[in-house]
C-alpha cells in the first residue's frame, strides 16, 4: 500500500473544491504525497493508505455524488482511515446551536456506509455568491433575504487539516 493520501470533493460552485486544496496543501507541506479529485472522477482506491472526503451541503446534507461515493467504496473505506468534512452557509454565523446542526451534514454518508468510521469530521463556512446561483436564488439575494460572501475562515480549515494530518501521518 502506497503512502498516498486521497482529498475527494463534491462541489457546486468551486468552494468545496477550494477547501479539499486547502487541506491538501496542508498536507503537502508536512511532506505528504497527496491527491485531491473530485468524487465522480475517482475510479479506484488502490495505492491510497487514508481518505479525506468533503462535500458541499444541500438540503442538510452530502450531495448524492459524495454518498454514492461513500456507498461505491465501502468496503475500502472500512479497511483505512477516512475523515470528512462539509461546507455549507451554515456556520457564517458560527454559533453552537449551528455547529450542532452541521455536525449532523455527514449523516447521509455515514448511514451509507455504517461500517466507515471516520477518524475525524469538519464543518466549515463556505461562499455564496449570487450570480453564480440559480435565478430563484439571484432573486432571493437581491429580495435581501440571503446575502452574497466568502465566510470561510482559513486559519481553521488548516487548523482542522493539521489534526487529521497527525491522524492520517503513517507510523515512523
Amino acid at each position: 500500500m502506497s503512502d498516498r493520501i486521497l482529498v475527494a470533493h463534491a462541489s457546486r460552485r468551486g468552494s468545496t473544491r477550494e477547501v479539499a486544496e486547502e487541506i491538501a496543501a496542508v498536507f503537502t507541506a508536512a511532506g505528504m504525497e497527496v491527491d485531491v479529485r473530485p468524487v465522480g472522477l475517482v475510479t479506484d482506491l488502490a495505492g491510497y493508505r487514508a481518505v479525506v472526503l468533503g462535500s458541499s451541503v444541500r438540503r442538510h446534507g452530502f450531495l448524492p455524488e459524495a454518498v454514492s461515493f461513500v456507498r461505491r467504496y465501502r468496503e475500502e473505506l472500512s479497511r483505512m482511515p477516512v475523515a470528512y468534512f462539509s461546507v455549507s452557509g451554515l456556520l457564517k454565523t458560527d454559533t453552537p446551536k449551528n455547529r450542532q446542526t452541521a455536525a449532523h451534514f455527514v449523516d447521509k454518508a455515514l448511514k451509507a456506509a455504517p461500517e466507515v468510521a471516520p477518524v475525524a469530521m469538519g464543518a466549515f463556512a463556505g461562499r455564496y455568491e449570487a450570480p453564480a446561483m440559480c435565478p430563484f436564488m439571484r432573486l432571493v439575494t437581491a429580495l435581501g433575504w440571503v446575502r452574497s460572501g466568502d465566510w470561510r475562515d482559513w486559519n481553521t480549515i488548516r487548523t482542522w487539516a493539521e489534526s487529521v494530518r497527525s491522524v492520517l501521518a503513517p507510523a515512523a
